[in-house]
């Protein structure tokens, strides 16, 4: 009887050094990679549909070759916040990728940690002309506010419209864009006659909008976050401004649109190139899968969402887990993401393609299609 005791306490054994000796080899095939979105905060509808994307790409990469598994930090689109996550995942997790961030003030404020660590950074969402001088490891698949700012700018012009007011958020974003558009607005002949900024989170415009509809603008290009465009749009149909309103990125939202009601028929949008109903098989499949997974339609965010993830798999799968050489293939890489083409520049930066939307009857109707 001790003998077969022994035996079950000799063989117990074993299947626990096997099986912590297999567990150990699992963990080891285990990539980690990190995620800086805005869960919380204004910028959670963005971060949301993108995080939405990045799940979806994963569970697909990881039923062909991988185990991926992705660590999400909440920037609450605080640039504070975002540097404690950001050294958080490099430092105690020890990834060699960081997804984000989403907000352009928050990536510009974690670029630096990244590019020092030698860590690639690559944002699926931050649009200031900046995050193209942020350093050698730092990328952007997301179009730049320097090629939307000049397409908004060029449509105004081109729809006669020469005297411009500005309501824009107090941010990187805001800046940025602002600044690009009134350039190369100027440039062309027109006029930004009033730019007022704001600080994100508020909820009354009504000031700033009493100067602008005194201004007698033309157009009033606004640039904003998230509900905050739903806000302005409906405080600007009381205060009964008739101005032509014309919004970066940032406003395709179908939240925004539902919110705002009528007070956002005609406005005028940009947005990166998502081609919803492209009937390429690669895009067909996502848009097939995200709505048999979420119940609704991708937007643009889930789909950079998916394609940063991705690319960066697809890149671990050739090279390895090897942040030096990641970062050199992608200055090197063409990609088909759902998105459309994929390389980047000497910067970073994503050679994209935008769009142009009119709202109309609730819906956000394509004006033209790979506008430049």
């Amino acid at each position: 009887m001790k003998r077969i005791f022994s035996l079950v306490v000799i063989l117990l054994i074993i299947c626990g050094l096997i099986w912590v000796s297999c567990q150990k080899k699992v963990e080891e095939k285990v990539v980690k990679i990190g995620a800086i979105l805005p869960l919380t905060g204004p910028g959670a509808p963005y971060g949301e549909s993108e995080k939405k994307g990045m799940d979806l790409a994963i569970k697909h990469v990881n039923a062909r070759e991988h185990n991926i598994k992705l660590i999400y930090e909440d920037s609450q689109t605080n640039p504070s916040v975002g540097v404690s996550a950001a050294r958080k995942l490099i430092q105690i997790d020890k990834v060699k990728v960081i997804l984000g961030a989403l907000a352009s003030s928050v990536t510009l404020a974690i670029a630096p940690i990244a590019e020092k660590n030698e860590i690639v950074l690559i944002t699926p969402g931050s649009s200031n002309p900046e995050i193209s001088r942020a350093g050698d490891y730092i990328f952007r698949l997301y179009p730049s506010d320097d090629y939307q700012g000049k397409i908004l700018a060029e449509w105004a012009i081109r729809s006669n419209i020469k005297r411009v007011a500005i309501l824009y958020v107090n941010n990187d974003f805001g800046k940025g864009l602002m600044t690009k558009f009134s350039k190369v607005f100027e440039n062309k002949g027109g006029e930004v006659i009033i730019a007022e900024a704001y600080d994100q989170g508020e909820t009354n415009f009504r000031s700033y909008l009493t100067k602008i509809g005194a201004s007698k603008a033309q157009g009033l290009f606004i640039i904003a976050s998230g509900q905050e465009n739903a806000t302005i749009l409906i405080q600007a149909k009381e205060l009964g401004i008739k101005t032509q309103i014309f919004a970066p990125d940032s406003f395709k939202d179908e939240n925004v649109i539902k919110t705002s009601g009528y007070a956002a028929e005609g406005v005028i949008c940009a947005a990166p190139h998502f081609g919803l109903y492209d009937k390429r098989a690669h895009v067909r499949k996502f848009v097939e899968a995200y709505k048999a997974t979420y119940g609704t339609e991708p937007n643009v965010f889930a789909a950079y969402g998916y394609d940063v993830v991705s690319l960066i798999s697809s890149l671990i799968n050739q090279l390895g887990y090897d942040a030096e050489k990641i970062k050199n293939a992608l200055y090197k890489i063409q990609y088909e993401g759902v998105t459309g083409p994929i390389s980047f520049d000497k910067n970073g930066d994503l050679n994209a393609e935008m769009d142009l939307f009119v709202v109309k009857n609730g819906v956000f109707i394509p004006l033209k299609i790979g506008f430049d």
